[in-house]
């Protein structure tokens, strides 16, 4: 099998254990209409070296692909500003941070941003809201969670997130935002309430291949992503049914045995397609002001986890927006409550020259 130019682009931590051959079978065959011939041949390609099902065994759940013509890509956010009617309400980049926040970002430091024409047109259609996250705000600050916070009320008299409880001022409220373009629901994907993490997550995959990607296959880093979370999807539900009972095999820092929930969270917190999906909380908080700021009511009635976690396990919850902002709360990832929905939030940023031709 001749394997294209672009597996070095291949996530090397994406594995395949050798129990789970059918399994991922069945998950690129489930893909079939969403990928190329090359991005085919490359996924086949690991999962032949990982679990040594052959090129042959694979390709015959792959039979009846059929491909999409690619829509144009775009790389130039101010064309995505033009497709999007122009000073769009739900567009933030640099000249809306800069007149609505106080934030400035070098022309040189903006990066490129990747969607197809129907990838923009589909995301208006979702009354999504396209963001350029800085991790710097006005004064220089790191876009922590707690500065952003601070920014907020002293810049714009607004609260935007409540007092937090002392267990909840943990590492990851100290940790500042990343330059790119983010992808964000207003409010949390249809169908995502009264579910656990796990439930949610085989929504937002849903979500994901047959409402935001639009005019293109799906990639080769998006492939992989889904067919790891299908490879290991069985045993995180075993995890989950037995969740109060200790693992046998896995032990905390302490030496004491973890517990089923720990040990599924720890698993779906290290998933590629929970980065892929999900924000973390503060880029979340960062959506919310930038949602404040143009008066578009976000995350108002509803509960989302991120893909962050507290120290013991438990997943960070953020929501509903009211007048005193954003409250923080801890998820066990079985619990399914029908105010804990799950926000979709994606990277548009093109992050190499060879995704860039792709």
């Amino acid at each position: 099998m001749t394997q294209p130019s672009r597996l070095h682009s291949v996530p090397a931590s994406i594995s395949t254990p050798e129990n789970s051959r059918d399994a991922a079978m069945r998950a690129l065959g489930a893909l079939g209409a969403y990928i190329t011939p090359e991005m085919r041949a490359t996924v086949l390609a690991r999962i032949e070296a990982d679990c040594g099902a052959t090129a042959g065994q694979i390709a015959s759940v792959t039979s009846t692909d059929v491909i999409e013509k690619p829509s144009r890509v775009v790389t130039d956010w101010r064309e995505v500003d033009e497709i999007m009617g122009g000073a769009s309400r739900n567009f933030f980049g640099p000249g809306f941070l800069k007149s609505e926040r106080g934030i400035v970002i070098p022309s040189a430091r903006i990066p490129k941003i990747r969607m197809t024409e129907a990838e923009v047109v589909s995301a208006i259609r979702l009354g999504h809201t396209i963001s350029l996250h800085s991790n710097k705000l006005g004064n220089e600050m790191p876009s922590t969670m707690l500065d952003i916070r601070e920014d907020e009320l002293q810049r714009h008299g607004r609260t935007i997130l409540t007092e937090t409880p002392r267990g909840h001022l943990e590492t990851f409220m100290h940790s500042a935002d990343k330059l790119e373009w983010r992808q964000t629901s207003i409010g949390v994907v249809p169908g995502t309430n009264g579910l656990n993490y796990l439930q949610q997550m085989d929504v937002l995959v849903s979500y994901l291949k047959s409402e935001v990607v639009k005019g293109r296959p799906l990639s080769v880093p998006e492939l992989l992503a889904v067919s790891e979370f299908e490879r290991r999807r069985a045993e995180l539900e075993l995890l989950l049914i037995d969740w109060d009972k200790d693992h046998k095999a896995i032990k905390s820092r302490d030496g004491k045995p973890m517990l089923n929930w720990q040990v599924a969270a720890d698993i779906m917190a290290n998933l590629t397609i929970t980065k892929l999906v999900r924000p973390t909380t503060v880029g979340l908080l960062n959506d919310i002001a930038n949602a404040q700021s143009a008066k578009i009511p976000m995350l108002t009635r509803d509960f989302t986890a991120t893909a962050d976690r507290y120290s013991f396990g438990s997943f960070v919850a953020l929501g509903p927006v009211g007048d005193r902002g954003a409250c923080l709360d801890c998820w066990n990832p079985v619990a399914a409550k029908s105010n804990y929905g799950a926000i979709f939030s994606y990277n548009r940023s093109a992050r190499s020259t060879d995704e860039l031709s792709s």
